[in-house]
C-alpha cells in the first residue's frame, strides 16, 4: 500500500458561467446532465435549480415541493430528469420538460442525503440518516430492497457503472458495497478514522475511491485497501474518477481540489482556483467541464485546463 504525497503544481480552472443570483441558502450538491447541457443545485432553501450550462446559459428550472433542505441532486441517464434529496425525507424525481413531480419515493425514517439513478434509468438508490440504502422501482414507485447494517447516517450511495452493485458511505467509518439483487454486503471497506463522507467507483469498474473527515482519501481494489492518498489538512468532501479511470480527484474543505494517479497514488496537480470550503463538484463525461459550489452559495461553471487529463 502507497502513501504518495500532495506537492504538486496547479492546473487551471477556467470560469465559464457563474451564477450568483439564486439559491437564498447554502447549496449542498450539484450535478451535470449526462449530455453536459444543465447543472442542477440542491440547497438549504429547499428547492432545486436548473441551469444551462452554456456561456449564455441562465435558469432554466426551479423546483419547489420539498419542506426541508435538499441535500443532493442526481440527473437521470438521459438527461430528462432530476432526483432530490431531502431532509423532509422524501425523494423526489422532477421532469425537466414540464416542471412537474413524476415521483415521490417515502419509506426513509430520517433526512435523506443523497439519491442516484441506475445506469439504465430505472432505479433510483438513495441514502438516508436513518442508517439504511434503499433501492426503488421508478416505474412503479415500490421499495426493491432495503440495505441494512451501517450503523451510523449513510451519506451518500453511489451505481456502478454496470448497475449491478451499489457503494455507500457512512458515518460509521466504512464504506461497503453492497450486491443489488441479494440485498447483501459484498464487501465493508474500513480503514478510514472518522466518517466517509464520499464514495465512487470508476468509470471501468475497477476501483471504489472514497473520502472521510480523516482528511484522507482511499483507493480500493476488489474490497481491499490499495492506496492512502494523503495531503489535504481537511475534510474530503468528494472523489471523483477521471473519465479513463487514471486519476482521481478529491474536494476538500481546505479549498483545494487536488488530482491523483489510480495507478500509484502519486498526486500530479491541483485544480484553482476555488472558492472556500467546497460542498459539492461534478465532471462532464468527457472531464471538460465542472459544475462546483462551496460555502458561498454561488454555482460555477468552470472548463478544464486542455492539460489536465494528460497529467498522468
Amino acid at each position: 500500500m502507497q502513501t504518495p504525497t500532495a506537492n504538486s503544481p496547479d492546473v487551471k480552472l477556467v470560469p465559464r458561467r457563474t451564477f450568483q443570483e439564486g439559491h437564498s441558502g447554502w447549496v449542498w450538491d450539484v450535478a451535470l446532465s449526462p449530455d453536459g447541457t444543465m447543472a442542477a443545485s440542491a440547497s438549504n432553501d429547499a428547492t432545486v435549480r436548473v441551469w444551462g450550462t452554456t456561456a449564455t446559459g441562465s435558469l432554466y428550472r426551479v423546483f419547489k415541493g420539498h419542506s426541508g433542505p435538499v441535500r443532493a441532486v442526481s440527473f437521470s441517464p438521459d438527461s430528462q430528469r432530476v432526483a432530490s434529496a431531502s431532509d423532509d425525507m422524501i425523494v423526489r424525481v422532477w421532469e425537466i420538460g414540464t416542471g412537474v413531480v413524476s415521483r415521490s419515493f417515502q419509506g426513509h425514517s430520517g433526512c435523506v442525503r443523497s439519491a442516484a439513478f441506475s445506469p439504465d434509468g430505472k432505479l433510483i438508490a438513495s441514502a438516508s440518516d436513518d442508517k439504511t440504502v434503499r433501492l426503488w422501482d421508478l416505474a412503479s414507485g415500490n421499495t426493491i430492497q432495503v440495505f441494512r447494517g451501517h450503523t451510523g447516517w449513510v451519506r451518500t450511495v453511489k451505481f456502478s457503472p454496470d448497475g449491478k452493485l451499489l457503494a455507500s458511505a457512512s458515518d460509521d467509518y466504512t464504506a461497503r458495497i453492497w450486491d443489488i439483487q441479494t440485498g447483501t454486503a459484498r464487501a465493508v471497506l474500513e480503514g478510514h478514522t472518522d466518517y466517509v463522507r464520499a464514495v465512487n467507483f470508476s468509470p471501468d469498474g475497477t476501483m471504489v475511491a472514497t473520502g472521510s473527515k480523516d482528511r484522507t482519501a482511499r483507493l480500493w481494489r476488489a474490497g481491499t485497501l490499495s492506496t492512502v492518498l494523503e495531503g489535504h489538512s481537511s475534510w474530503v468532501k468528494d472523489v471523483i474518477f477521471s473519465p479513463d479511470s487514471k486519476l482521481v480527484v478529491s474536494a476538500s474543505d481546505d479549498s483545494s481540489i487536488r488530482l491523483w494517479t489510480t495507478s500509484t497514488g502519486t498526486a500530479c496537480g491541483k485544480l484553482g482556483p476555488v472558492q472556500g470550503w467546497e460542498r459539492g463538484m461534478a465532471f462532464s463525461r468527457d472531464g471538460k467541464l465542472v459544475v462546483s459550489t462551496a460555502d458561498d452559495m454561488i454555482v460555477r461553471i468552470l472548463e478544464t485546463d486542455e492539460n489536465l487529463w494528460s497529467l498522468k
